[in-house]
């Protein structure tokens, strides 16, 4: 995963997506993102990552931990919920209520880079006297007799060089 600027982990750890054929990966909370890296096997390449999720948290709206009805001894299978602008994704993590307590701290004191709000305008008024006027030296042309500003170079005439 690349991390934008200013953009810093809040949180990660493997996760399986109910979301997404029950991929397994890494889940990744940073103050702007929630992205989900699936891990790839096969021979072509295994080891690999692919991203089958990756939302601002401006389009995540909520997040909250479906306990199951049945409670087996010794495992813990709390689904964590993210409600999304496309619907629900749901994971199975570790620490499930540690994941959705980083979730509000970050909805709550972050703003995605797009949405920051603007620093307040300053201007600053320095009272600077006019500089003098540049005194211009005007010269004749020697061929047409044109007179001309030396800073030019050329006679606006007939061309030539000073």
């Amino acid at each position: 995963m690349i991390l934008h600027r200013d953009e810093k982990i809040l949180t990660q750890g493997p996760a399986t997506s109910l979301t997404h054929d029950k991929a397994t990966g890494l889940l990744f909370l940073t103050n702007y993102r929630l992205v989900f890296e699936a891990s790839r096997s096969g021979l072509l390449r295994p080891g690999s990552t692919s991203t089958l999720l990756d939302l601002p948290l401006e389009q995540v709206s909520d997040a909250h931990v479906n306990r199951p009805r049945l409670r087996i001894r010794f495992l813990d299978a709390s689904r964590l919920r993210f409600q999304t602008h496309r619907g629900e994704v749901d994971f199975v993590v570790d620490h499930p209520e540690i994941w959705r307590q980083y979730f509000a701290d970050a909805k709550r004191e972050t703003y995605p880079p797009s949405h920051s709000p603007a620093a307040p305008a300053i201007t600053v008024h320095v009272n600077v006297p006019p500089a003098p006027p540049a005194s211009t030296i005007h010269i004749r042309c020697p061929y047409c007799r044109t007179t001309y500003d030396e800073a030019r170079g050329r006679c606006p005439t007939c061309g030539a060089t000073a």
